[in-house]
């Protein structure tokens, strides 16, 4: 939920940036909506969740899920934005459902309790941008970029387990885990440098 409430939390400060109407602005939280109907539809169609191994289906959608979000630093105008985050929610529909497979398939005896930890740790993703928020203050860029770091980094290091450690040998993966980190701090700084810190930030001079 931290991808779905990441604009929502910062949607004053998109408003008076962007210049962003009244209208416009309930989209940026309706789009994600749309996007997660839509992602949901177009997997139910496609049968994704039969032909892809649901772990994988997460990975990919989280993947696709931070893209999106990070996206919105670069993002031109409120169209844009509320493109991106349709984009965002339809990632998210290979997300939630399959999570809640797997939870449920993990628990034989106890699966409401599973459920109920699981919707208690979506609540908790649902309040943490805007704890980030209030953190930030007026810089909502951090917010967000911080925000798809994590989804990016909650499925990159199962999938590194997943796929290569036991076919190249855990040293080989870990060190494949530790490029790719490297690679993407480079990202994010290059991103921050960018578009994160102002031109009347101190640090960027």
């Amino acid at each position: 939920m931290t991808l779905w409430f990441s604009a929502t939390a910062i949607t004053p400060l998109l408003v008076r940036e962007y210049h962003i109407s009244a209208e416009q602005s309930a989209w940026l939280t309706m789009a994600v909506q749309a996007g997660f109907v839509g992602g949901t539809l177009l997997s139910a169609l496609a049968n994704l969740a039969d032909l892809l191994n649901p772990r994988t289906l997460m990975f990919l959608g989280s993947l696709a899920g931070a893209a999106a979000n990070a996206a919105v630093l670069i993002a031109p105008g409120a169209t844009t934005i509320i493109a991106l985050r349709f984009l965002t929610g339809a990632a998210l529909a290979l997300v939630y459902p399959p999570g809640m497979k797997i939870a449920a398939g993990w628990f034989r005896d106890q699966r409401g309790f599973a459920l109920g930890l699981l919707i208690g740790a979506l609540t908790l993703g649902k309040a943490f941008p805007h704890l980030l928020t209030a953190l930030s203050g007026e810089s909502w860029r951090t917010p967000m970029l911080f925000v798809s770091t994590l989804g990016i980094l909650g499925y990159t290091g199962w999938f590194t387990e997943e796929h290569f450690a036991d076919s190249v040998g855990w040293p080989i993966a870990l060190i494949a885990f530790g490029i790719f980190m490297i690679g993407l701090s480079a990202l994010a700084m290059r991103i921050d440098r960018l578009y994160v810190r102002q031109p009347s930030d101190p640090r960027a001079s």
